[in-house]
């Protein structure tokens, strides 16, 4: 399915929920929510942060470097870390949010602002009968493999305890660089033959995706970017500054409210 419209920038306070929900039906490649967050928000969180707080995506599995704050449950599907460290990870990362180190309570500062644009409530993800983490800071500077994101086919089958939408990746950038990080987005998803071309976490790009991406965006700071992760996308290497970003997935329950992991 070709996107209709590649992408839509509009302010966080015009934003509606029909524009994200043009994201879930495949209809809109990417919504850009323009001034999400603050400036000075945004300032306040990158000050707060030093290399020491991030831990490193595993090396052997994802071959470009990356570290993050917080965990995924897609690292948490096999080998080390295993699924039963999850719930100590999380209950980590929250004990590091609630200790004072950031200056704000980002995740509900965010959560104010997604139900505003939403006009409905948001909720965390059940996983394994708790409720999931949501709200990693990430730095990936070095980009990443073209690849693909839907919990339900990673861990084969439904796993957040309801039925949910199309799968939907937000991203906030906390610090945007000065040059590179931008974010590609193909239509195209993933299909069983696409795995002899697979590398580690990713494919290789010119034998699954050969053409020009649909979506081509540059982070900026303050904005919110959402997309659906089940179509093929990467993030281009940084070449000039940093690239910051408070990242979550989430999806639409049948009872309209927001879901939301990491």
């Amino acid at each position: 399915m070709t996107f209709a419209v590649s992408s839509r920038d509009v302010t966080a306070a015009e934003g509606t929920a029909d524009d994200i929900a043009r994201v879930v039906d495949g209809s809109l490649g990417a919504l850009r929510l323009t001034d999400f967050l603050s400036a000075e928000d945004c300032r306040s969180v990158v000050a707060a942060l030093n290399p020491a707080m991030f831990d490193q995506y595993d090396p052997e599995y994802y071959r470009t470097e990356a570290f993050r704050i917080g965990p995924s449950l897609n690292e948490h599907r096999f080998g080390s870390p295993g699924p039963d460290d999850y719930a100590a990870a999380a209950e980590k990362a929250w004990r590091w949010w609630g200790d004072g180190t950031v200056p704000i309570d980002l995740h509900a500062v965010f959560r104010a602002k997604l139900e505003h644009v939403w006009g409905g409530r948001s909720h965390a993800a059940t996983f394994r009968g708790r409720p999931a983490y949501w709200g990693m800071i990430r730095r990936m500077a070095a980009g990443t493999l073209v690849h693909w994101d839907d919990v339900r086919e990673e861990f084969g089958g439904p796993v957040l305890g309801e039925d949910l939408s199309r799968q939907l990746s937000v991203n906030v950038f906390l610090e945007g660089p000065g040059e590179g990080g931008e974010l590609l987005v193909w239509s195209r998803r993933r299909e069983p033959d696409h795995e002899a071309a697979r590398i580690s976490y990713g494919y290789d790009r010119d034998r699954v995706v050969p053409g020009d991406p649909d979506v081509i965006l540059r982070p900026r700071t303050g904005d919110a970017v959402i997309f659906s992760p089940v179509n093929y996308h990467l993030v281009e290497p940084v070449a000039v500054g940093d690239r910051l970003v408070f990242s979550l997935f989430m999806a639409v329950a049948g009872d309209g409210d927001l879901v939301l992991w990491s």
